[in-house]
């Protein structure tokens, strides 16, 4: 689950600050204790919604059943779609010679066949710097991308599958 630390640490991190923050202002303006304890009440909640949502993030990226897998090039990886609309997609996904395929929850939600890629780009997210593979259309408009940590791995060889594909 690196690619879930990665995107998610924020969600916890920033609480955790805010709420030392309080606790230190409180502790210098002399609060009570009914104050220090509403305020763990933050890094607690937003420890749960975290945990909620690695459980969900798990379920979601469990890779498919081997009878999906024939003909996979590499094996599943746990990924998060970005489609062109913004929405977030957890998922796990491989690709084939002629797709790149995504399963959510072990059930096929998106394949991707090569003939209608263009160009496959790598790119780092600014603050997180987390591995992107963007995919861009024949007319030029962006396809999807997707976050998976062997994205350097995966690059090479789906631009290369994408070129075959064409010609």
């Amino acid at each position: 689950m690196p690619l879930l630390r990665r995107l998610l640490w924020p969600l916890l991190l920033l609480p955790c600050a805010g709420t030392a923050a309080v606790l230190y202002a409180g502790a210098k303006a002399g609060l009570s204790s009914a104050w220090t304890a509403t305020a763990l009440l933050v890094p607690i909640s937003f420890g749960l919604v975290y945990a909620g949502i690695a459980h969900v993030y798990r379920n979601w990226s469990q890779p498919p059943a081997s009878t999906f897998l024939r003909g996979s090039l590499v094996a599943p990886e746990p990924v998060l779609l970005v489609s062109r609309g913004g929405y977030l997609t957890p998922g796990s996904a491989f690709f084939t010679r002629n797709e790149l395929v995504l399963f959510a929850g072990g059930r096929r939600i998106a394949t991707l066949p090569f003939e209608h890629v263009a160009a496959v780009r790598l790119l780092r997210g600014k603050l997180l710097r987390t591995p992107y593979l963007d995919f861009v259309a024949k007319d030029g408009r962006r396809l999807g991308r997707l976050a998976v940590e062997s994205a350097e791995a995966w690059q090479p060889l789906v631009a290369d599958l994408c070129l075959r594909g064409r010609g």
